[in-house]
């Protein structure tokens, strides 16, 4: 994972990808009502499964948090208290910012939460040791790593939440794809996506095609503008 910061036409480059993300995120869930088997949604209340009860024992999201950071910390082989942590880091970082995962922007300390989020996630995962993570945890990540601006990490992320017969996590896989420059990867993605999906919702997600090439190549990098 790097973090970056980008200045000048290739911030506003950046800016149209998430800002176009995010239309598609409203777009896709809240108007198509496409559906998915990991709890919560992108757009509902939840981020990723709801880490509360099985954070240590109640208490707020901030004291859980600094209860599980003093379990890795005596323990770092504890896989179970990475995974907690990176939920309730998620849901923290969100929650100081006023938004959910779809957001292109986050206050400072929100960001911050959701840097510590995902690193937690990275440990936890190799920890695993090949093994695949617990989707919602997975699909949290891939949330937080786009909202970071890192769509490659979302893609791997992604791909582990997302099982074939889900066309709400092969839509978004589609939406992280683009984002990388993968056309091949996000057209594949929205295939799985129309396929799984109630027919009545199958024409809805096909005439997303246009906006994911679109995300794919920004004006300005089609322009030749992009450096």
């Amino acid at each position: 994972m790097v973090l970056f910061d980008i200045r000048g036409r290739r911030r506003t480059v950046v800016r149209w990808v998430y800002g176009g993300l995010a239309l598609m995120f409203l777009v896709g869930f809240v108007g198509f009502g496409v559906g998915s088997d990991v709890g919560g949604g992108l757009l509902g209340g939840g981020h990723g499964g709801s880490a509360g009860g099985h954070g240590g024992g109640g208490g707020s999201l901030e004291d859980q948090a600094d209860e599980l950071r003093e379990r890795v910390q005596s323990d770092p082989a504890d896989h179970d208290a990475w995974r907690r942590l990176s939920l309730v880091l998620a849901n923290l970082a969100y929650e100081q910012s006023g938004g959910h995962g779809g957001s292109s922007e986050l206050a400072d300390d929100g960001r911050g939460r959701l840097v510590e989020s995902v690193v937690a996630y990275e440990e936890y995962t190799m920890l695993l040791r090949g093994r695949r993570p617990a989707r919602a945890l997975a699909q949290t990540a891939a949330r937080s790593y786009m909202t970071l601006r890192l769509p490659f990490d979302a893609v791997k992320a992604q791909r582990l939440a997302a099982r074939r017969r889900d066309p709400q996590g092969q839509f978004l896989l589609a939406q992280y794809e683009a984002a990388s420059g993968d056309s091949i990867g996000a057209e594949r993605a929205l295939r799985r996506a129309i396929a799984a999906a109630p027919a009545a919702q199958r024409q809805q997600l096909r005439g997303q095609r246009a906006a994911l090439q679109q995300l794919v190549t920004p004006p300005s990098v089609a322009d030749g503008h992009g450096g």
